[in-house]
């Protein structure tokens, strides 16, 4: 993502709302889902931040969310790539098709990058 990019969407104000152990935290965990990142070439739809609170799960409402933009990504003919850290998690895009790209460790936990290619 482009640095304008990242400024329209907000993450500006990552730095004043995380601090420095948080944005350390970021860091860490971007380098460690940057290579899985990467294996996805050319244009594709990065599904960032996608989530329910916990009494709203079981809903259907993060399947919505994620049909959202896989069905957005289908229309253009591109992939959708996603990060997610939870085994929980991972099967629950596998089921709407995504694929491992790879797995790495990060302050404990297991980060997962993940693909779909388009429908």
């Amino acid at each position: 993502m482009s640095m304008p990019k990242l400024l329209r969407a907000g993450m500006w104000q990552m730095p004043l709302k995380l601090g420095m152990g948080g944005m350390s935290r970021v860091s860490k965990a971007m380098a460690v889902t940057e290579p899985f990142h990467k294996q996805v070439e050319g244009p594709h739809w990065y599904l960032m931040n996608l989530g329910t609170r916990t009494a709203r799960q079981g809903q259907g409402l993060g399947s919505q969310l994620v049909e959202m933009g896989t069905s957005r990504a289908d229309q253009a003919g591109l992939p959708c790539y996603l990060e997610t850290a939870t085994e929980a998690n991972v099967a629950f895009y596998r089921k709407r098709g995504f694929e491992i790209l790879g797995q790495g460790e990060c302050l404990g936990h297991t980060l997962t990058g993940m693909v779909r290619q388009p429908r």
